[in-house]
């Protein structure tokens, strides 16, 4: 295992079996699975800070932004990083989280879900004194401000590739996908609300 977005690279650039994961408009080397999971991207803030209720980027122009690398072009918001207040990127989750909570960010551009699962980490961390730079008690919510991101994996071998398909296929129509998701996606919904779907 790399860190994400390395990954990218060391696929292409070695030998390795498969791929996980490439963006819908991604191209490697090998054969693309069909998506089989969706990240939902949005926008991480404090609670009362004014931008709870945003449904578009431009909400956030003049705002302080994290995210994570390559999500100018992922997201397709090259153009408009411009407008923001400062627009950085960092690897680490808990680089993103750890500023939005100190006040030194006013949203986290990622998916919901990645991101509430490390907030819950630092606010765990918080309640035994290890993280004295931020209130880890500061409540925080997520807004779907992007369309659904489908993640594909890459095999060098079609027939893999194809059997992947021809499995996730069978457990969609049984709905056995949806009960897999379910749980994952309900213990965050104190952060994620009703704006995350479970797949």
């Amino acid at each position: 295992m790399v860190p994400f977005g390395r990954h990218w690279a060391e696929y292409k650039d070695n030998n390795f079996d498969a791929l996980a994961t490439a963006e819908g408009g991604q191209v490697f080397p090998g054969f693309a699975t069909l998506a089989f999971i969706h990240l939902q991207d949005g926008s991480t803030v404090v609670v009362g800070k004014g931008l709870d209720n945003a449904t578009k980027v431009e909400d956030f122009f003049g705002k302080r932004i994290i995210s994570f690398p390559g999500a100018q072009k992922i997201l397709g918001i090259e153009k408009l990083v411009p407008n923001f207040a400062s627009f950085r990127n960092r690897a680490k989750r808990f680089d993103q989280v750890r500023p939005l909570l100190a006040g030194r960010a006013d949203a986290i551009f990622a998916d919901g879900l990645i991101t509430a699962h490390f907030l819950n980490v630092v606010r765990e961390r918080g309640k035994t004194g290890l993280e004295p730079d931020v209130d880890t008690r500061i409540k925080t919510s997520f807004r779907r401000i992007f369309n659904k991101g489908p993640q594909r994996l890459y095999f060098r071998d079609k027939m893999i590739a194809d059997d992947f398909d021809r499995c996730h296929k069978e457990l969609e129509a049984t709905g056995e996908l949806d009960r897999i998701a379910a749980p994952y996606v309900e213990k965050f919904r104190s952060v994620v609300g009703d704006q995350y779907p479970v797949r």
